[in-house]
C-alpha cells in the first residue's frame, strides 16, 4: 500500500499545475451545486409552497441543461473551457443572489431554471479543459478524478446542507427550519461560486506538441469534424447509463426500507456509502485503462457491475448492499472512460458539443427511468427495477463495445501553462 501510494504522488506530481486549480474550481463548483439540492425545497416549503412547487422547481432545474444542452456546448468549443467556468460560477452567483431575496413564485421560477443552466456551464466546461491541458496518457487518471470531485463534494454538500442550518439557528436564536434559516445557507453557494473565480483568475493554458501534424492533428487528436448524428450515436451509451442508473439507485433509500426495515440512520449510512464509492470509484479506473485501453475497460467493468448488480436480488441484506455497493465502484470506475473514447473520437473544437450531448443523454435516461421506475414499485416490488438496472449496464457495456470511437493514442506533447488573462 506504501508503495501504491509513493508512486500514485508521483504521478500526480507530473501534472500539469492548472490541473490542480481546475480541480479546486470543481471541488468549490460541486459544493456551491449540492448544498441547495439538499436545503432548497426546505426553503420552498418554509415560504408556504407545498411539495407540487418543490417538484416543480425540481425539473425546471434539470431541464435547464437539458434544454440548452447543445447551444451551451457551441459556447465551450467558441470560448474555451476556462471562460465557460468563469461565466458560468459568476452568473451563478448573482442568479443565487436573486433567489436569497426574490419569494415570488414565477421569478423563482426563471431564476432557478437560470440557475441549472449556469452551474451546467461549469461541468460542461470542465472536460475539454482538462483534456486540453492535459497529455494523453494522464487524461484517464485525471477525468476519474474529475469525476470523482464531484460526486464526492456532492456527499459532502449533502452534509453541510443537512448541518448548517442548524448551526444558523444556533447563533441567530430562530428555528432551524425558518426561511431565515435557510436563506442564510443559501449565501455559501454565492460565496462558493466567488471561490472559483478566484482560483482561476488568470489562467490560461495552452498545448504545444512536439510530434508533427498529421491526419489526426496535434498529439493524435481527430482534427476532421465529427457530424452531430454521429455524436449523437456515439453518446447513446451515455443514454444507457443513465437509464440503467435512474431505474434504481434514487430509490435504494426505500429499497432499505421497505424490502428490510431498516431504521433511517441506518438507511442514511447506507446511501452515504453508495456515493463514497461511486466517487472513489473514479480514482482507480487508470490501471484499467492503462492495461486494457478505454474500450476494453470500460465493457469489462459495466460487464461486471451488470453481473453483480444482478446479486441485489439476493434475499439478504448485508448480500444484496455488498453486491450494489461494488457495482457502484465498478461503474464510478467506468464513467469517465466514456468521456476518454469521446474526447479521442472528435476534433478538439468539439468537445464541449460532445460533452453536453453526453450529458444531455445521460440525463434524459436518468429522467424517464426514475418516472417509469416509480409506477413498476408498485406494480411489482424492486426485482423489475433491479434487473432493468443490470440489464442497462449491460447494454452499456454492448454499445461501448460497438459503437464508433476512436481508441486513444498517445503522442509526444509538452504542455505549457501559463497565468494571465483569458482574452
Amino acid at each position: 500500500m506504501t508503495e501504491w501510494l509513493r508512486m500514485r504522488v508521483y504521478a500526480l506530481r507530473a501534472v500539469s499545475p492548472v490541473v490542480y486549480r481546475i480541480f479546486v474550481a470543481v471541488a468549490f463548483a460541486g459544493l456551491a451545486g449540492s448544498i441547495p439540492e439538499v436545503i432548497f425545497n426546505f426553503y420552498v416549503q418554509s415560504l408556504g409552497y407545498d411539495n407540487s412547487v418543490a417538484g416543480q422547481l425540481a425539473g425546471v432545474v434539470r431541464l435547464a441543461g437539458f434544454v440548452f444542452g447543445v447551444p451551451l456546448g457551441l459556447l465551450v468549443d467558441r470560448f474555451g473551457g476556462i471562460r465557460a467556468i468563469q461565466v458560468g460560477a459568476l452568473l451563478n452567483a448573482i442568479v443565487w443572489v436573486g433567489l436569497v431575496q426574490i419569494t415570488d413564485l414565477t421569478v423563482m421560477r426563471v431564476l432557478y431554471f437560470l440557475g441549472g443552466l449556469f452551474a451546467s456551464s461549469v461541468m460542461v466546461g470542465t472536460v475539454p479543459t482538462l483534456t486540453r491541458v492535459v497529455p494523453v496518457e494522464q487524461r484517464a487518471q485525471v477525468l476519474g478524478v474529475n469525476f470523482s470531485l464531484f460526486v464526492l463534494m456532492g456527499f459532502l454538500g449533502a452534509l453541510l446542507g443537512g448541518w448548517l442550518p442548524g448551526v444558523v439557528a444556533t447563533f441567530r436564536g430562530i428555528s432551524a427550519v425558518s426561511a431565515p434559516a435557510y436563506q442564510a445557507v443559501l449565501v455559501v453557494p454565492i460565496v462558493l461560486s466567488g471561490a472559483v473565480l478566484f482560483v482561476l483568475h488568470g489562467v490560461h493554458a495552452r498545448v504545444i506538441a512536439l510530434a508533427p501534424q498529421g491526419a489526426h492533428g496535434v498529439a493524435g487528436d481527430v482534427t476532421v469534424a465529427t457530424s452531430v448524428p454521429l455524436i449523437i450515436l456515439m453518446t447513446t451509451g451515455n443514454l444507457a447509463m443513465g437509464f440503467a442508473g435512474g431505474i434504481l439507485h434514487p430509490f435504494m433509500n426505500l429499497f432499505f426500507r421497505q424490502e428490510y426495515g431498516f431504521v433511517d440512520a441506518t438507511v442514511g449510512l447506507l446511501v452515504a456509502g453508495l456515493s463514497l464509492a461511486l466517487g472513489l470509484g473514479g480514482m482507480f479506473g487508470r490501471p484499467v485503462a492503462q492495461a486494457l485501453g478505454p474500450r476494453r475497460g470500460l465493457v469489462v467493468l459495466l460487464g461486471l457491475a451488470a453481473v453483480i448488480g444482478a446479486g441485489t436480488l439476493i434475499p439478504q441484506p448485508w448480500i444484496a448492499y455488498a453486491c450494489y455497493l461494488l457495482s457502484t465502484f465498478l461503474i464510478g470506475m467506468a464513467f469517465p472512460f466514456f468521456d476518454l473514447l469521446l474526447i479521442a473520437s472528435v476534433a478538439p473544437h468539439q468537445r464541449g458539443l460532445t460533452k453536453s450531448v453526453s450529458s444531455m443523454q445521460w440525463s434524459i435516461g436518468w429522467a424517464v427511468a426514475a418516472f417509469f421506475s416509480g409506477q413498476l414499485q408498485v406494480q411489482y416490488g424492486f426485482w423489475l427495477p433491479i434487473v432493468i438496472f443490470a440489464g442497462g449496464q449491460g447494454l452499456a457495456a454492448v454499445l461501448a463495445w460497438h459503437l464508433p470511437y476512436r481508441d486513444q493514442r498517445s503522442a509526444p506533447v509538452t504542455v505549457v501553462a501559463t497565468e494571465r488573462a483569458s482574452a
